[in-house]
């Protein structure tokens, strides 16, 4: 067909027309536009919509399959004609209870276009704000919404008759939604807050449904659950039940220590950031379900361990509706280069399955018994369930990273070789009886490699075993018998292997280690373990034991004390009272270790002992060294040391009682040994081990009893020193023994001398060492002194006290710095001088003080015999003796009132009569 062309000017002639009829065009447009906008601002507010309140409610109920009430309907025409009503409320359906389904201050009613040309009103959405929604599942295991989609316009349509036909459902959505859950009549303390939710209908047989919202509890505050998204589709057409089902969820980013608190209403002190996802696909009737967890930086809040560890774990179930139960439960956990498997079936009444080996104060049962709170009247079921985990190739290292990150008591550091497999079964008659629980895990040989020992610790493989099939047997009846260790074998050292025997529980293990040990290799061990036996400042040791020991620990620390911010960096609320920070028990040692033929060095010495043989008892409250036969310095030495263990850790190492004998100890030969060889005759260096440097000693005090205790010329036999030393000080807290032919003793009189050094100390650190000194002679012989230097000075016994104190490096600062006190009661003496004149005394009393190398005698009485017994008589009757004498024994004293004076030395005293 051929079409004809137009003119140039015919052309012309149309476009001249079109553009003098375009402004007529927009006026009219514009004027029409403005009219309506002034009916829809001006019209709505004199129509009365309330009038129609019953048939919007009705509308909407109809659309919903459940009774709703409304006090209030505004009409709304921007942006979209609808209605706003005020206190929706939709009922609940008899069977689930007198609560509605939800409430709702707010909703908006969007009309379908369709409501312009129908006679009646047709809802197209409804916008709940901040409703409140209760979700109920029945004794049944029916939930509240099945009536409602089973009631539902939707799936009547298909029976409905064309003039009857029912309205469509509409599109629902609410925000700031908050989710209840209840069984029954009892309302669980679990919800969903600031929920959006959003329900539609994708076509005539498809349901869509999304939710993104926060879990919380009613009870307590959770800090940040994070937030749960999802989304579902429902198939309809048919019987509901099989109805095809598709649901996908996750939880992404929460805390272990909130998702406890969520579930069963406190922190257990689980650390770690979770993700969750979950799928299902099925029908409501026979559901595969199908999830992934993976939890990274797992650990526990009481404190960080070095390193990281992560794990994962997928698992695939079925859920048949008619059983019910759940069955074909899969779970796999890779784990290096080996995996953890768990199969299972069984009841999900009510509760749903338990899957748990714990034992009844574990978190599975918490968790079970806080959704169990207030539902007494539902049954639990009597369904068989059961489970199977098996371990496959699990590296040894993973048990070994996993006990490090749930007890400090774990060397960082450790790190370990082997391959474990094994099978775990269990089966139960509802959910807290077990029917049946056996096991039994092997190992191939293990190496452990410590950061203190310079080879690998080589273990024999080792066998698990549980074995319990008795009838009604309760969890913590399973989690008492525990997990049985056969012997396990471990090389510590010694001619033979040790041996390994135990039992591991949910709460704890007991081990019980006996057999031969290299005492090196048990030290080193030691400071991996911190066993308290040996403490660090056990430099070296060396020798053999035998070891009979029983180690008892708990894995977790005591309940009820975590801090409320879990060990996080969360700010908690004011209302919620802060506890205490959480303690792990320490392991629990206790046993004997059998010492023979060691050499050990000590910080605190500079020569090192040398023990014959000892035994170590270790006990809850602390460790005694006893029979302990040794050598220090050459000489030999008996007895035993305790300290108590656990102490605090601000006063490490634990202070020690002792309680030592020695026959024969010289004080010169000590200091020899303690100077690192450097012989010296200096007095003061005798009884100054430490000269030239400042050790610190640990504390320690006790009993030391010798024999015969001799220091150059001075000889104490049968003494007992009760000693304290600490840091730079040494304390004589009490002294006894035989001396000079008579004794010496010093004592604290009262409690209140106990913050008083004693009767005698030494401190030493950065200066000259300070030394005092407080002490008794009773009924010694001045001759016997005397003989030190070679020196007669008569007969008779006399009693002394003295107060010393000096300070100083040497014998000549040490008499240069002197100071004190002293007193003499000389009974029955006598004086024979040179010159023949001879002074017997009944009595002799002086007092006096000394500093700057010179002894004062402030009050001093000599009572005379009644007559000389030859010669002539110094005195005829009692004298009052003043004046000095110095360290070198030069006198200057004076007698009154007969006048003599005596000067000179003590060895050649001078006597000088009155007039000569």
């Amino acid at each position: 067909m051929i079409e004809p062309v137009s003119s140039p000017d015919a052309e012309r002639e149309r476009r001249s027309a079109a553009g003098r009829n375009s402004p007529q065009l927009w006026h009219r447009l514009l004027a029409g536009g403005l009219l309506l906008l002034l009916a829809l601002v001006v019209i709505p507010p004199f129509i009365n919509i309330n009038r129609f309140r019953r048939s919007i409610v009705h509308s909407i109920s109809d659309g919903l399959g459940r009774p709703v009430e409304a006090s209030a309907v505004e009409l709304e025409v921007l942006p979209r004609p609808g209605f706003v009503l005020h206190n929706l409320t939709v009922g609940e359906d008899p069977a689930y209870g007198a609560e509605p389904v939800m409430t709702a201050q707010t909703v908006t009613a969007g009309l379908r276009a369709s409501t312009l040309w129908h006679a009646r009103v047709e809802i197209a959405t409804l916008h709940f704000d901040a409703p409140s929604v209760n979700l109920v599942r029945d004794t049944q295991g029916h939930w509240n919404f099945e009536p409602l989609l089973r009631n539902s316009p939707a799936l009547r349509s298909r029976r409905s008759s064309a003039s009857s036909r029912p309205l469509p459902f509409p599109y629902v959505e609410a925000t700031g939604a908050r989710v209840n859950f209840k069984l029954g009549p009892e309302k669980l303390p679990f919800s969903l807050e600031r929920a959006d939710l959003a329900v539609w209908k994708e076509s005539s047989h498809e349901w869509r449904l999304r939710i993104k919202a926060r879990p919380v509890r009613t009870d307590l505050t959770v800090m940040d659950a994070g937030q749960i998204r999802g989304e579902g589709t429902l198939m309809t057409g048919g019987v509901l039940m099989s109805s095809p089902v598709r649901a996908n969820i996750e939880w992404r980013r929460v805390q272990l220590s909130e998702i406890s608190r969520l579930v069963h209403g406190e922190d257990d002190g689980w650390r770690g950031s979770v993700d969750w996802t979950a799928k299902a696909q099925g029908t409501l009737a026979d559901l595969w379900l199908e999830s992934d967890l993976a939890v990274e930086e797992f650990r526990r809040a009481e404190f960080v361990p070095t390193g990281e560890m992560d794990f994962s774990a997928h698992c695939k179930a079925r859920y048949v509706r008619s059983n019910p139960a759940l069955d074909s439960l899969q779970c796999n956990a890779p784990v290096g280069s080996g995996q953890l498997l768990l199969r299972g079936s069984g009841s999900s009444q009510v509760n749903g399955v338990e899957l748990s080996v714990g034992n009844s104060s574990g978190p599975v049962w918490r968790m079970s018994r806080n959704l169990r709170q207030g539902v007494s009247s539902y049954s639990e079921s009597t369904e068989p369930a059961s489970c199977q985990i098996e371990l496959q190739k699990v590296p040894a290292q993973f048990f070994l990273d996993l006990l490090g990150h749930i007890h400090p008591g774990v060397d960082g550091a450790a790190t370990a070789s082997g391959e474990v497999n094994g099978q775990v079964g269990c089966d139960w008659q509802g959910l807290e009886t077990l029917t049946a629980y056996t096991g039994a895990i092997r190992s191939t040989d293990l190496r452990l490699h410590l950061a203190h020992l310079d080879h690998s610790l080589t273990a024999s493989p080792f066998l698990l075993e549980h074995s319990l099939a008795e009838n009604h047997l309760s969890m913590a009846a399973s989690s008492a018998a525990g997990w049985k260790l056969s012997p396990l074998h471990v090389s510590l050292g010694g001619a033979t292997p040790a041996t390994i025997t135990g039992t591991f529980t949910s709460a704890g293990s007991t081990l019980q280690i006996t057999g031969p040990a290299s005492l090196a290799e048990l030290a080193k061990l030691a400071q991996s373990l911190k066993i308290p036996a040996i403490s660090g400042e056990v430099q070296s040791i060396r020798g053999e034991s035998q070891l009979a020991l029983s180690l008892e620990s708990i894995w977790l620390p005591r309940a009820g004390t975590l801090a409320a911010n879990g060990g996080q960096d969360v700010q908690a609320a004011e209302s919620v009272q802060t506890p205490q920070p959480a303690e792990f028990a320490a392991s629990r040692w206790t046993g004997s270790v059998q010492v023979r033929d060691a050499t050990m060095k000590i910080a605190s010495l500079p020569d090192r002992l040398q023990l014959a043989s000892a035994r170590v008892n270790v006990t809850p409250d602390g460790v005694e060294w006893t029979d302990i036969d040794g050598t220090f310095a050459h000489i030999p030495f008996n007895g035993s040391i305790w300290w108590r263990t656990p102490c605090a850790t601000s006063k490490m190492p634990c202070a020690r009682t002792f309680s030592l004998h020695t026959r024969d100890l010289n004080v010169d030969h000590l200091q020899t040994a303690l100077s690192k060889g450097q012989s010296t005759s200096d007095l003061l260096n005798l009884i100054n081990p430490w000269t030239g440097g400042a050790p610190q000693l640990p504390e320690i005090s006790g009993t030391l009893n010798v024999d015969e205790l001799s220091a150059g010329p001075i000889s104490l036999k049968n003494a007992v020193l009760r000693l304290r030393m600490k840091g730079h000080g040494a304390d004589l807290m009490a002294i006894s023994g035989k001396v000079f032919g008579g004794t010496i003793s010093g004592e604290q009189d009262s409690p209140a001398d106990a913050a008083e050094s004693g009767e005698g100390s030494m401190q030493w650190g950065d200066g000259a060492p300070a030394y005092t000194l407080h002490v008794s002679l009773e009924h010694i012989q001045p001759d016997s002194v005397a003989a030190i230097w070679h020196e007669h000075w008569g007969g008779g016994v006399a009693d002394v006290q003295i107060d010393f104190k000096s300070q100083g490096w040497s014998a000549a600062e040490l008499a240069q710095n002197a100071s004190g006190k002293f007193g003499i009661n000389w009974m029955n003496g006598g004086r024979a001088a040179a010159t023949g004149i001879t002074e017997n005394f009944q009595r002799w009393d002086a007092k006096g003080t000394f500093r700057n190398r010179t002894l004062v005698l402030n009050r001093s009485r000599m009572v005379p015999l009644a007559a000389a017994q030859r010669g002539h008589s110094l005195s005829t009757g009692t004298q009052s003796v003043t004046g000095t004498g110095t360290f070198a024994r030069v006198l200057n004293l004076r007698l009154a009132p007969s006048g003599i004076s005596i000067a000179g030395t003590l060895s050649v005293p001078v006597v000088k009569l009155p007039g000569t």
